[in-house]
C-alpha cells in the first residue's frame, strides 16, 4: 500500500489513543515495546518491518513486528540488529540499506530521546528502495510518533503510575474538552511537520519552534488526562 502524506494524516488520528493502550503500565517492558512495534507496523502498512526500543531505568527492551506474509524471517533480525548498533544520540533520522535479505531492506529510524531524557527509538524497514516521497512520508510519521511516544514516557518518568480511578461524573464535560484540545494539538504538530518539508531551510527553524511548543502543550495535556479522575 502506497505511503503518502494524505494517508499519514488519516492514520495519525488513531495513533495517540492506540499508543496509550500499547503503553499499559501493567505490561512488562518487552510487551510494551512489542505492542508499540505492532502498532507502528499497522499504521504504516507499506513497511515490511517496524521496530521499537524502549529505554528504561533497569533495562532496554527492543521488539520488531513484521508483515504477516513476509517471505524472509531475516528482515526482522536485520532491523533489530541495526537498531542495536546505532550510534547514540541520533540526530534527526538514521538511514541504512541492506542487501542480505530478500527483498533488500531500507531502514529509517528516529529517536524519542531529547536532552538528558532517554526514551528509545522507532524504526521502519521497507523492502527494496522506497521512493523519495515514501521516505519523506515515513520520516514525517516517525517524527510525529516519536514525539508522541517521548511525551508519554516523559510523563511516566515524572508522575509514575496513574492514580486510582474515582467516580466523578461531573468531570465528563472537562474530559471531553481535554480530549478535543489534545486532538487539536496533535493536528497542529502534524501540520507543522508537513510544512517543514515544504518551506525553505531558513523558515524550518521557526516552524520547528511551533512544533516544539505544541509538543510541550500536548505533554502537559496528556499528564492531566493520565490522572484518570473520571
Amino acid at each position: 500500500m502506497k505511503l503518502t502524506l494524505n494517508r499519514i494524516v488519516n492514520e495519525w488520528s488513531g495513533w495517540p489513543k492506540a499508543l496509550h493502550d500499547s503503553l499499559d503500565v501493567e505490561k512488562a517492558p518487552e510487551q510494551r515495546a512489542g505492542s508499540v512495534a505492532r502498532l507502528l507496523r499497522k499504521m504504516v502498512p507499506a513497511a515490511a518491518v517496524a521496530g521499537c526500543e524502549l529505554q528504561g531505568q533497569q533495562a532496554t527492551a527492543l521488539a520488531v513486528a513484521m508483515q504477516e506474509d513476509s517471505t524472509d524471517p531475516r528482515l526482522g533480525e536485520q532491523v533489530r540488529g541495526w537498531v542495536q548498533r546505532l550510534e547514540r544520540p541520533i540526530e534527526g533520522f538514521a538511514r541504512s540499506a541492506f542487501n542480505e535479505t530478500e527483498p533488500a531492506l531500507t531502514c529509517i529510524a528516529c529517536s524519542t530521546s531529547s536532552g538528558s531524557f532517554q526514551g528509545g527509538i522507532l524504526a521502519l524497514g521497507f523492502g527494496g528502495v522506497p521512493s523519495k516521497s515514501v521516505v519523506k512520508a515515513a520520516e514525517t510519521f516517525l517524527s510525529l510518533a516519536a514525539n508522541s511516544l517521548a511525551a508519554h514516557l516523559r510523563i511516566e518518568s515524572i508522575s509514575g503510575q496513574p492514580t486510582p480511578a474515582q467516580s466523578l461524573p461531573d468531570l465528563a464535560t472537562l474530559r471531553s474538552h481535554l480530549h478535543a484540545v489534545n486532538n487539536c494539538l496533535n493536528g497542529m504538530m502534524l501540520q507543522a511537520s508537513v510544512i517543514q518539508m515544504k518551506v525553505d531551510s531558513h523558515l524550518r527553524d521557526e516552524v520547528e519552534q511551533i512544533r516544539r511548543e505544541g509538543m510541550e502543550a500536548a505533554a502537559r495535556m496528556a499528564q492531566i488526562q493520565r490522572l484518570n479522575l473520571w
